[in-house]
């Protein structure tokens, strides 16, 4: 049986270039935030403040209960089954407007929102907040 070895060398080098890139990262999102505020507009935060909410229709229970925690200052809207249908028919021409939103699902719906969202060119963020639960940042 095969134990996993790392040299010292090895590891003092992958933990210098995470620290290097964390560095570079952090200088460039400080440039970037000092010249959205010198230019007036809006810092960070208020970008990412959503102006749609969505909720899984599926949800109950638990993951109810702490999705409608997380949107608790916005009145989501609950998302179809068909969840496909309604991107189409409503939800893709509100993001055209340039609307960003956030959903709370079950991990079958966060994937095809992320597909939907990649395919109409939107940034996409999704992060998981409980056992099946995630929440989809779009736009």
């Amino acid at each position: 049986m095969s134990r996993f070895r790392i040299s010292r060398r090895r590891l003092l080098g992958v933990a210098a270039a995470t620290g290097v890139t964390g560095l570079v990262l952090a200088h460039e999102a400080r440039v970037l935030d000092g010249a959205a505020v010198a230019a007036g507009s809006p810092g960070p935060a208020a970008r990412l403040d959503p102006t749609a909410a969505w909720l899984d229709g599926m949800l109950s229970g638990e993951d109810l209960l702490s999705a409608r925690a997380a949107l608790a200052p916005l009145q989501p809207k609950v998302l179809e089954l068909d969840l496909l249908w309604q991107w189409r028919r409503e939800l893709a021409q509100e993001m055209a407007n340039g609307v960003r939103a956030v959903a709370i699902t079950r991990w079958d719906k966060a994937i095809l929102l992320s597909g939907l969202a990649r395919e109409a060119s939107l940034p996409v963020r999704q992060t998981r907040i409980g056992h099946s639960l995630f929440q989809t940042q779009i736009g």
